[in-house]
């Protein structure tokens, strides 16, 4: 259902996963006891796909060893096989935060998109970030 219209929001309890196909997730969180590599990657990879220029996705996962251990693998297996571009070999850093600048600059908010944000509220904490 949640594919088929246009509602902000989907909470589901371990049904994101393999074969689920919703290119508009761009926010999730891994709040289950499942710690499999598997069903991690399963996961994990309904959010972070290949997206259009500019497109980013997020997923907010608990910081537990194990877990943030599958995720240093799923970024290693990812930088393995895509690669990464390095232009400056002192600032390993400089392609992504140009891409990041450029996807900024590309495609303001349509005005009829303004103002359909409302935040319900949240409270969190910074731990890390696994992500070159």
């Amino acid at each position: 259902e949640f594919s088929a219209n246009s509602d902000p929001w989907m909470v589901a309890v371990r049904m994101v996963s393999e074969g689920v196909d919703v290119p508009r997730l761009a926010v999730g969180v891994y709040a289950t006891t499942t710690a499999t590599p598997l069903f991690f990657a399963q996961a994990v990879g309904r959010f972070v796909r290949a997206r259009r220029r500019g497109e980013t996705a997020s997923i907010f996962v608990p910081s537990v060893p194990g877990l943030l251990g599958l995720a240093a693998d799923l970024e290693a297996e990812r930088d393995h096989v895509i690669g990464r571009p390095v232009k400056d070999e002192d600032d390993l850093f400089a392609a992504e935060a140009e891409m990041l600048a450029r996807a900024q600059r590309e495609e303001p908010a349509m005005p009829e998109e303004l103002g359909t944000y409302r935040a319900r509220g949240s409270e969190a904490a910074f731990d890390r970030v696994v992500y070159d």
